[in-house]
């Protein structure tokens, strides 16, 4: 899976675009899996308390802004 920038969202069909610049935006872990010539599918990926610290990719983010700060 290639995580969309805002850049390459544009490239997407205008709905598609809403959709990753919109509804995957909201809350952590949306994203809009393409699939060849499919429409979009919305999925939202739920991690378990254990998956949560070993997968948790906004974890250097967040370091970052507190170190920032």
């Amino acid at each position: 899976m290639v995580p969309v920038s805002r850049s390459s969202a544009a490239q997407l069909m205008p709905l598609a675009g809403d959709v990753t610049t919109g509804w995957c935006m909201e809350c952590t872990g949306r994203v809009l899996w393409k699939i060849e010539n499919n429409p979009g599918y919305k999925v939202q990926s739920v991690l378990s308390r254990t998956e949560k610290p070993t997968f948790d990719t906004n974890a250097q983010l967040r370091q970052r802004a507190d170190a920032d700060r």
